[in-house]
């Protein structure tokens, strides 16, 4: 999989991720799931942002969540490889999946979206 770039300053791309498992789709769609996310620099202690991912395409039937950048969550980066660690929560039940990406700052984006495949063992 390619890297994701992101840009300090910026408030793009919205990332898609997809959530399997070794037997295919995850329904999210329940009311009580819920699905988290923090982003921080490769062996850091602190988040550079926190969130909650949106349910799309059937509302987490699929398994398709949505990751969107507040507006500060890309400002002040530091060169160098992130994680993303999502977290989902089923009833309280907790899995958490971790992604890792190279993130550059400089330059613009266009507003463009990402779509990412996601595996764990649900």
């Amino acid at each position: 999989m390619d890297p994701l770039v992101v840009y300090d300053g910026d408030d793009k791309p919205t990332v898609w991720l997809q959530i399997l498992n070794d037997d295919g789709l995850i329904d999210l769609s329940a009311a009580t799931t819920v699905i988290t996310w923090k982003f921080r620099l490769e062996g850091a202690t602190t988040d550079q942002a926190t969130g909650t991912c949106s349910k799309v395409k059937g509302g987490g039937v699929t398994g398709w969540v949505q990751l969107d950048w507040g507006a500060t969550d890309l400002d002040e980066l530091t060169a160098g490889n992130y994680e993303i660690e999502v977290t989902v929560s089923f009833d309280g039940s907790l899995h958490t999946v971790n992604y890792f990406y190279e993130v550059g700052v400089e330059g613009d984006w266009n507003n463009n979206v990402l779509p990412v495949l996601a595996k764990g063992d649900f």
